[in-house]
């Protein structure tokens, strides 16, 4: 079972060793995974709909969709937090093409996903097994560096699907692929 605070932490220390000194977030919420990296010293652009509360010193936000912002093409480490599932299948492929174009050579992409074991898995949107992952990041061209595919624990968030009273669990997928 995950614990989502303990894993998150975890797979950050692992890309915090690494050399990455361009970091861009996309859906990035409060930059939560993002912010560590400032501490490096590292450059941090987050993206999303919706702006912080706090904009971490010394990282840049743009208030955006991702899906149509243009992004450079030289960053260390791409983060994808839960933002995958938000895409109509038939659009997935582009995003992730986007996303590793976006990729510098040796560069990481850090993926959190809904998988397909999910409780709110639809056929419309993007909820994939580790395998259609894989196929995204052929070992020709990417390294799968850590992994991790289980349940959540437990927790109690709302939204239309499920209201604040009501226990759940997801299924989720970190993955973190380097570029060869």
């Amino acid at each position: 079972m995950i614990n989502i605070k303990e894993t998150k932490k975890e797979f950050i220390l692992e890309l915090l060793n690494k050399d990455i000194y361009k970091v861009l977030d996309l859906g990035c919420g409060e930059m939560l995974l993002s912010k560590a990296f400032l501490k490096n010293n590292s450059f941090v652009k987050g993206i999303d709909i919706k702006e912080p509360l706090e904009i971490p010193e010394g990282a840049v936000f743009v208030k955006g969709n991702f899906f149509q912002e243009e992004f450079e093409k030289d960053y260390d480490l791409i983060i994808a937090s839960l933002i995958l599932h938000l895409t109509k299948k038939e659009f997935t492929p582009k995003l992730i093409q986007k996303i590793q174009d976006s990729t510098a050579k040796n560069g990481y992409n850090f993926l959190i996903l809904l998988s397909n074991k999910d409780s709110l898995s639809t056929e419309e949107r993007f909820y994939p097994s580790m395998s259609e992952i894989m196929e995204f990041y052929p070992g020709s061209e990417w390294k799968l560096i850590k992994s991790l595919e289980d349940e959540t624990e437990p927790e109690q968030h709302g939204n239309a699907q499920t209201p604040d009273n009501i226990p759940h669990t997801h299924h989720l997928i970190f993955a973190i692929f380097q570029k060869q």
